[in-house]
C-alpha cells in the first residue's frame, strides 16, 4: 500500500492509500464525475473526479476522508500535496480509457480526441 508524509498542522503524518479502487468503485466514481454519453462533447467534473477518488483512496489520514466538511476546510497546501499523489496512481485517463474503447475502439481520450478533430 503507498504511503507518504504530509505536514499537518505542523507535525509530519502519513497518509496511505490504496493503489488499486474496486471496479464498483471506480465505475461509480466515472458516472457521477464523467459523461462520455457524446464522444464529440465529453464533460468531466474533475473537482468531483478528485474528490471521489480520495474518498474512496485514502485509508488512513489525520482526518476524516470522507467527511466533505472536513476535506474543505483543509489547507491547499495539505490537499495539493495529498492530491498530487494520488493522482499519480489514478489519473482520469487510466480508468476512463476502458469507457473510451468500448464506445470508439480508441485506445485512449488523447486518440479519441485526435480523431474528433478530423471529424467535419
Amino acid at each position: 500500500m503507498p504511503s507518504f508524509e504530509i505536514d499537518y498542522n505542523g507535525t509530519s503524518e502519513t497518509i496511505e492509500f490504496l493503489d488499486d479502487l474496486a471496479w464498483g468503485d471506480t465505475q461509480k466514481i466515472l458516472k457521477a464525475s464523467v459523461d462520455i454519453s457524446n464522444p464529440q462533447s465529453i464533460n468531466i467534473n474533475i473537482q468531483l473526479y478528485q474528490q471521489m477518488v480520495l474518498q474512496a483512496a485514502i485509508t488512513k489520514a489525520p482526518f476524516d476522508v470522507k467527511n466533505l466538511t472536513t476535506l474543505n476546510k483543509l489547507p491547499s497546501k495539505v490537499v495539493n500535496k495529498i492530491m498530487g499523489e494520488v493522482m499519480k496512481v489514478f489519473p482520469l485517463e487510466t480508468l476512463v480509457q476502458p469507457w473510451v474503447t468500448a464506445m470508439t475502439g480508441q485506445d485512449s481520450i488523447e486518440s479519441l480526441m485526435k480523431s474528433m478533430s478530423t471529424v467535419p
